[in-house]
């Protein structure tokens, strides 16, 4: 994810990326694992929002979202700010509940 083009406190940006369960067997429970890491708190702040935390099986679409919204807290004055983000992603197997 590339964000360019935050200039003043309260300016975000988000991006949603698809996760697919391509397992035939088994769900899928997603989590991120925390602290998510930002190398310039001071400026950045980084949340998520998991659409749909577990991912059945043999469902017609056997997907989800995680939407990650990056938003500057504070206006750059002498230069433009830059930060690092990494969010890990877990993806635990579950046996699939019959409905």
């Amino acid at each position: 994810m590339n964000v360019t083009g935050l200039t003043a406190k309260g300016d975000t940006a988000t991006a949603t990326f698809e996760i697919e369960n391509t397992s035939a067997d088994l769900s899928a429970a997603l989590s991120v694992v925390e602290p998510i890491t930002n190398s310039n708190t001071e400026y950045f702040d980084v949340t998520y929002n998991i659409a749909d935390p577990v991912i059945g099986v043999n469902e017609t679409t056997a997907t989800t979202t995680i939407t990650v919204t990056v938003k500057l807290i504070k206006t750059p004055i002498t230069q433009d700010e830059e930060t690092t983000i990494g969010i890990i992603l877990n993806a635990d197997p579950q046996q699939p509940t019959n409905v």
